[in-house]
């Protein structure tokens, strides 16, 4: 699966996608390339023991 927006990328699949999307990534150029824990559009998105967590506490506590 690929989600888009403007110009970043957030992808998730089978350990083959990984090799296929870093080829993408030599062929257009990536800024960078983030896993594990990283902001995505305002989210935080973060592996923990038993799953992923989305967490929008510091885009929400820059909301006026």
């Amino acid at each position: 699966m690929i989600a888009m927006h403007v110009d970043d990328m957030l992808f998730t699949g089978a350990r083959h996608v990984q090799s296929k999307v870093e080829e993408l990534g030599r062929k257009i150029g990536f800024g960078s390339i983030e896993q594990d824990d990283f902001v995505w559009c305002g989210k935080r998105i973060y592996r923990v023991s038993d799953g992923v967590k989305v967490d929008m506490s510091n885009y929400a506590s820059k909301i006026t």
